[in-house]
């Protein structure tokens, strides 16, 4: 058997062969220095946008949700206890009159305890009206009466969020009782 020398044929392979210098090298890395410091400053600013419009969208939620259930009780209802209600204060608290199942007088409670607006009604606690993630600052209601209707006017003071990132946001409603006192 014979050998045949490969080094020449196998160092000319070797030979041909191009590694990256080392400039090309730093030119790879200072781009993606660069793409990585980009895509990272996108990213904060997208936690720092949400952030900020958390709060808002759930005090927006939390608005809605709560002033329709107010305003479905109060449309819902006979007549205003005038006489345990308290109006036009920021802790007000409204108590209703309404119809109940059978035909007999039920009462509904809405009140501020705690920075949440809480139902009772035919004093059973129901739950809260706000979420826990949003703080109520303020709950007022105001009433106008006049011989064929009366108004309800509901105030709500809602907060949520963290350091500077804390809104605040007023909401206001209104809600009548048709031929009610």
């Amino acid at each position: 058997m014979i050998k045949t020398n490969n080094f020449k044929r196998d160092s000319k392979i070797y030979l041909d062969k191009k590694g990256y210098s080392l400039i090309e090298a730093l030119i790879y890395l200072s781009i993606f220095v660069v793409v990585s410091s980009v895509i990272i400053s996108l990213i904060w600013s997208m936690i720092r946008m949400n952030r900020q419009v958390t709060p808002l969208n759930s005090i927006s939620r939390a608005a809605v949700s709560s002033l329709e259930a107010i305003n479905r009780e109060i449309r819902g209802a006979v007549r205003v206890d005038l006489i345990n209600s308290i109006f036009s204060t920021s802790t007000s608290s409204l108590e209703l009159i309404t119809q109940g199942d059978q035909g007999f007088p039920g009462r509904v409670k809405i009140y501020l305890s705690s920075g949440v607006i809480k139902m009772d009604k035919d004093n059973i606690y129901l739950g809260p009206l706000s979420p826990n993630n949003v703080n109520v600052d303020a709950l007022t209601f105001n009433y106008i009466s006049s011989s064929t209707q009366s108004l309800i006017k509901i105030e709500i003071d809602l907060s949520s969020g963290v350091g500077e990132y804390r809104k605040t946001e007023n909401f206001y409603s209104s809600s009548r009782l048709y031929n009610g006192k």
